[in-house]
C-alpha cells in the first residue's frame, strides 16, 4: 500500500510539473555557440541576435511577439509589430482657399540608409500609374480623393546564412481620404525605421517548450541563469 501511495505521489508529481512548464517560461534563452537568444517577459517574446563583428543590420531585435500557451508544452507568438506600424500613423492636411494644381505630400520617416534606400510608391487613381519616389516627396493631382502608399528596400539582409529571410518585402499602407481644399499632406511614422524590414514577423507560429528548453525552427534555447557580458 506504501509502496502504490508513493507511485501515486510520483506520477502527480511529473504531471504537475509538465503542466507548469509553460506556465513558467519567462526568462532568456540563449542558443549554443551562437549570439542568438530569445527573452520571454510578461506574455511577450523577443528575439535577439547580437552582431559583436561586424554590423550589417541596423537592429539586433528581429522579433517581438505576443505569447499564448497553447498547452502544456507548446506555446504560439504572434507579431503585432505591422499593426502597431499603421495605428502609428500620423496624417496632417493643410487646406487653404488658394487654387493649386496639385496636392504636395512629405514622408517624414526615421529612415537614412543610402547603402540600401527604400523605394515608394505612392497610389492616388485607380486608373493612374503610381508615383514613384526615392526622396519620400511626391506631388498628385490636386483633384485626387484619396491615396495610399507602397514602401519597399533596394534589398534584404538575410535572416540565415543560407540566404533564408523571414521579414516583409514591402510595406502597404491602408487608403487615407483626402480633405476637400486640401493643398499638401505630411506623413510621419516613427516605427517605419531602418530595422522594419530587417525584422521577423511570426503569425501563428509555435515554439516547443521542454523543461528548460525552447524549439523553434530547428534550433535549441536553453535557458540561462544570468547573460553573458555581449548580451
Amino acid at each position: 500500500m506504501k509502496q502504490i501511495f508513493i507511485v501515486v505521489l510520483f506520477v502527480m508529481f511529473h504531471i504537475q510539473y509538465a503542466a507548469g512548464q509553460c506556465h513558467n517560461i519567462e526568462g532568456d534563452y540563449l542558443r549554443d555557440k551562437s549570439y542568438e537568444y530569445i527573452t520571454i517577459k510578461e506574455n511577450r517574446l523577443y528575439y535577439i541576435e547580437r552582431q559583436p563583428h561586424l554590423s550589417i543590420r541596423n537592429t539586433d531585435t528581429l522579433a517581438i511577439c505576443d505569447v499564448r500557451i497553447i498547452d502544456d508544452h507548446v506555446i504560439e507568438i504572434n507579431s503585432t509589430y505591422k499593426e502597431d506600424v499603421e495605428r502609428s500613423m500620423m496624417i496632417s492636411q493643410f487646406v487653404g482657399d488658394e487654387i493649386v494644381d496639385s496636392i504636395d505630400i512629405k514622408f517624414n520617416f526615421p529612415y537614412s540608409d543610402k547603402q540600401n534606400p527604400w523605394k515608394m510608391q505612392v497610389y492616388y487613381n485607380l486608373n493612374a500609374s503610381p508615383l514613384e519616389s526615392y526622396d519620400f516627396h511626391v506631388k498628385i493631382p490636386a483633384d485626387s480623393k484619396g491615396f495610399f502608399f507602397e514602401v519597399f528596400p533596394a534589398f534584404c539582409v538575410q535572416h540565415l546564412l543560407d540566404g533564408h529571410y523571414w521579414g516583409l518585402l514591402y510595406y502597404l499602407s491602408d487608403p487615407y481620404e483626402i480633405k476637400e481644399r486640401c493643398k499638401s499632406i505630411t506623413v510621419s511614422n516613427y516605427m517605419l525605421n531602418a530595422g522594419f524590414f530587417e525584422r521577423y514577423y511570426p503569425k501563428n507560429e509555435y515554439l516547443y517548450v521542454k523543461e528548460n528548453e525552447i524549439h523553434w525552427k530547428g534550433k535549441i534555447f536553453k535557458k540561462i541563469k544570468t547573460r553573458q557580458k555581449w548580451m
